[in-house]
């Protein structure tokens, strides 16, 4: 019997997102040593030149505008406004995704972005796959763009991260309150 498969998908080298996505696998296979994890930059995977301009364009734009940011980062008629433009972007890039989780074939996927979530989100709904997907979120309160119907489990940090959620249209059932996901050693006592 082989050992379950975990397929851990990130976005940003050295981001939060990466660090949770790295705390994650560092925990699973520290207590479930048979199991096979593979933690993906799913926007480097999927493509590096857009890799690159996402990075820019969002750097850039934190440095010279951060207002705008701000403005985009969690509204909800900009969402309504990019719905088809996000659902395109995840329907060009599905085909490597589903390459990707046929070569693996993982038991679960774990996201802690919401990009790459939302695709494997469509491909679940699209292929009518079964494979059990789980979006932790890095953040103390989650955005709008987190929101998708193929997302069986949501790992928040707090109640109050719940709350939003849930007001956001997620069943409140679907939410777990575990907490952000830190390295292990954060929980080791020394000296001072």
């Amino acid at each position: 019997m082989r050992g379950k498969r975990v397929l851990l998908l990130y976005i940003s080298p050295g981001s939060g997102h990466h660090r949770a996505s790295l705390a994650m696998e560092k925990a699973i296979l520290g207590t479930s040593p048979d199991c096979v994890t593979l933690n993906l930059n799913a926007l480097h995977y999927m493509n590096p030149a857009l890799e690159r301009l996402i990075k820019k364009t969002y750097l850039g734009l934190i440095r010279t505008s951060p207002e705008v940011w701000d403005y985009l980062y969690d509204n909800h008629r900009v969402l309504k406004g990019i719905q088809h433009l996000r659902h395109l972007i995840h329907r060009f890039h599905s085909p490597k995704f589903q390459a990707l989780i046929s070569e693996f074939q993982p038991d679960v996927v774990v996201c802690s972005q919401a990009f790459p979530c939302g695709i494997v989100s469509d491909l679940k709904q699209t292929q009518r796959l079964t494979l059990p997907l789980v979006g932790v979120l890095t953040v103390y309160l989650p955005h709008s763009y987190w929101t998708y119907g193929g997302v069986d489990y949501y790992v928040v940090s707090s109640e109050k991260a719940k709350l939003k959620l849930s007001q956001n249209g997620v069943p409140p059932p679907k939410i777990l309150t575990y907490g952000i996901p830190v390295d292990q050693r954060f929980l080791e006592h020394g000296e001072k």
